[in-house]
């Protein structure tokens, strides 16, 4: 699990690129594969849709750390909040959808990193949030456990 000296250097480094910066859209595998009846998560598809709907077009004025929750303010007056979790962290960089390989069965879209560096390292490559930025740039959950 990230510790909190991380999650703050994380949100501080967010903070210079991301204000600013409108959210055309954002996508999430994490409703594909699990069912959660009505709980209040982007993981129950008809939450996560309701969510999309709020979030697209609003900007992003503001981040904040509280514990080890990162804080993302819109314009729109909605907060939403990420948590790394054991093994995840956020990237910010150029990516594009990409077709599934035959032994990722169960997902059904996946995005590959457009830029050279660490965005390609393979251990990245584990995407489940992706928030699309008004700049082409994306921000991206990248964690090995589901």
């Amino acid at each position: 699990m990230p510790e909190l000296p991380e999650v703050h250097t994380t949100v501080e480094g967010l903070k210079k690129v991301l204000i600013g910066k409108t959210i055309k859209t954002v996508w999430s595998d994490y409703y594909v594969a699990t069912a959660h009846g009505e709980r209040q998560t982007i993981k129950n598809k008809k939450y996560f849709e309701a969510f999309k709907k709020k979030v697209t077009g609003s900007k992003i004025i503001g981040l904040e750390r509280r514990g080890k929750n990162i804080l993302i303010h819109l314009s729109n007056k909605y907060t939403f909040i990420i948590h790394m979790k054991m093994t995840g962290h956020l990237m910010y960089g150029k990516y594009r959808k990409a077709a599934r390989s035959k032994n990722l069965e169960s997902r059904k879209e996946i995005w590959k990193a457009e830029e050279k560096g660490p965005l390609q390292d393979p251990y990245n490559r584990f995407l489940h949030f992706v928030c699309s930025l008004s700049d082409g740039k994306h921000l991206v959950l990248s964690d090995t456990r589901k």
